[in-house]
Order: structure tokens, then sequence, then C-alpha cells
């Protein structure tokens, strides 16, 4: 038996069952039937290869568009690694920058602490000079004031 045979379950002809007709009508009224369901078999065969085509289509739109979006989304992946190595570097570099600053407030700190007993005592002696000008001014002419 052949594998076509065998799938579609075809029995040999010395193997099939006789009519008790004879040879002419046993071919033309035995033989229908068979023929019948071996078109009803090839149908449904093809009926299944088409599905099977048609199942097989939609699988390989589905791996493309699977393997599409897998490549999108690696591209995302990278760009976001990307954009984190130069966010390290830009994060890298604004501390650098706040720590220069904030080394540039201590300078000026510590220069202004020595600048302030400095400019305090200036201020002082301006306000004493200030207050013995008015003090002298007052003794020498208090009647402008008092008016």
């Amino acid at each position: 038996m052949t594998l076509i045979e065998s799938a579609l379950n075809i029995q040999p002809e010395k193997s099939r069952p006789r009519c008790g007709l004879p040879e002419f009508t046993h071919r033309s009224t035995c033989a229908y039937p068979r023929i019948q369901a071996l078109r009803g078999r090839i149908t449904n065969t093809r009926s299944a290869l088409s599905v099977s085509s048609l199942s097989k289509h939609g699988a390989a739109t589905e791996l493309e568009d699977l393997l599409r979006t897998r490549t999108e989304l690696e591209c995302v992946i990278a760009d976001l690694e990307l954009a984190g190595e130069k966010g390290e570097t830009q994060r890298t570099t604004i501390q650098q920058d706040l720590h220069n600053i904030q080394m540039r407030i201590e300078d000026v700190k510590t220069a202004l602490s020595e600048v302030v007993p400095e400019w305090e005592a200036h201020v002082g002696a301006e306000k004493e000079e200030r207050a013995r000008c008015v003090t002298h001014y007052f003794s020498r002419s208090p009647h402008l004031f008092l008016s």
C-alpha cells in the first residue's frame, strides 16, 4: 500500500469486497460510492491544506511582527542605555560644578570673615566720628535745633 493510499485509506482492488453483480455492473455501481467517498476525502484534505496554509501565513506574519517589535524594543533599550550613560556623564559634570561652587562659596566666606572685623571697625569709627561731629556741632549752636 502506498503512502497516498494509506493516507486516503484506499484499499487495493483485490482486497476490496466484491458485489455479487456481473463485472460491468460491479464497476459502475460498486465503484460510485467509493469514488464519492474518495472525492469527499480529497475535498476535506484540500480544505485542511488551505486552512494550514492560511494558518502558516498568519503565523509567519505574526512572527515578522514580533521580530519587528523585538527590534524596536532593542533599539529603545539601547537608546535608554545611551541616555543613561549621557545622564550619568552630565550628573558627574554637574556634581563637579556644584563642588567647585561650594568651594568658591567657602573661599568667599573665609575672605568675608577676614574683612568683616576690619569693616566693622571702620563702620564703628565712622559712627564715632559722626557722633563727635554732631556733638561738636550741637555744642557750638544749640539754638538752631531748639526752635
